[in-house]
């Protein structure tokens, strides 16, 4: 295809949305990652990126306009569109010696193994686990330094410990991206037919432009510190160099497409997912939530005013105090929630 052909698809179905333009930006931020590593301005080598919901909101469509920059976005075993469905050591060979190019992961749903756990970090961190060979001796691992846009209809982090370290790495949407099935179809029938000439431009701006590129890098990364002073959680803190990387990657795309991006919306999306994922109390206050969720659920399961020795399960004890609802022995009922393993926040 051509770019002419790819441009043309983005200004009719692309500009304008702005989780469609974030898709092709995150696209764009793998290579910027890996510039800014070796100027050693950042030391990650890539972000993940979770596109979640279920098949209706256009993630896989958004997924594969993202890595369209770069190559064949069809699924395939020679394309940047695979899937999660194979062994640890597969998907880590997918991205050996990938330093730059995105690729997707399709339905997470679909993995053969049940901890995501070691792997996330792998993907994030660019090296693939440590394996021997039949003499005993360590195999040289994979290497690789690119970003992976990952979809599914749950979170990331379902079967995984849903930690600092991984919500230093990941950025996870859940909203609806395309805004039609017609949308869709035609960003599909694009970027089939026409992908792989953005990258090369990004690419060519990086080599040319070096002191520019790395002096964005700085102004957005004040950017983020000074409009999210009041963060403390050093998770929050590390982000702000992955969200600066976004951001100048919006600034370099514009230019090579010649076509205006909302600056301004980028940054309070990130800023909004910030507050709403990442920052500490938003934590306290999904791990308050999930209590709460937790307790309507079980009701059955509570006493009230006083412990019932006739109840053959016990979570807890309910009072009402002063028009509030209280609920006691809170170290059982985290004990009885972390036994459902689903709100590991709460640990």
């Amino acid at each position: 295809g051509t770019f002419e052909g790819w441009w043309q698809m983005y200004l009719d179905e692309v500009k304008g949305n702005l989780l469609l333009e974030l898709a092709v930006i995150f696209g764009v931020s793998s290579l910027v990652t890996a510039f800014l590593k070796t100027k050693h301005e950042v030391e990650f080598a890539g972000t993940i990126f979770s596109f979640m919901g279920n098949s209706s909101t256009g993630k896989s469509t958004a997924a594969a306009l993202g890595v369209s920059i770069a190559g064949n976005p069809s699924k395939g075993d020679q394309t940047l569109f695979r899937g999660w469905n194979g062994t640890r050591n597969a998907i880590e060979g997918y991205l050996s010696n990938n330093f730059g190019v995105p690729i997707v992961l399709d339905e997470l749903s679909a993995a053969t193994f049940k901890d995501t756990n070691g792997l996330l970090y792998s993907l994030a961190e660019g090296q693939g686990r440590l394996r021997a060979n039949r003499e005993g001796n360590v195999k040289n691992p994979h290497h690789f330094g690119s970003s992976v846009i990952s979809t599914a209809e749950h979170t990331i982090f379902k079967d995984a410990s849903a930690n600092d370290g991984l919500r230093a790495r990941c950025i996870e949407i859940s909203d609806v991206f395309t805004t039609s099935a017609d949308n869709a179809d035609a960003i599909k029938k694009g970027t089939s037919k026409n992908y792989g000439h953005v990258m090369p431009l990004v690419a060519e701006y990086l080599l040319n432009r070096e002191s520019e590129v790395i002096k964005w890098f700085h102004r957005e990364h004040d950017w983020f510190k000074t409009q999210l002073n009041s963060e403390t959680n050093n998770v929050g803190i590390r982000m702000f160099k992955r969200y600066a990387t976004i951001t100048t990657s919006a600034r370099i795309l514009e230019r090579v497409i010649a076509t205006p991006i909302d600056l301004v919306a980028v940054r309070e999306y990130l800023v909004s997912y910030h507050v709403d994922s990442v920052s500490e109390r938003s934590l306290a206050a999904k791990a308050i939530d999930s209590v709460v969720q937790f307790v309507a659920r079980n009701r059955s399961k509570f006493a009230e005013s006083k412990k019932l020795s006739i109840m053959t399960e016990n979570y807890g004890l309910i009072e009402l105090k002063d028009d509030h609802i209280q609920v006691k022995m809170l170290k059982d009922v985290f004990k009885h929630m972390l036994e459902e393993n689903q709100y590991q926040d709460v640990k």
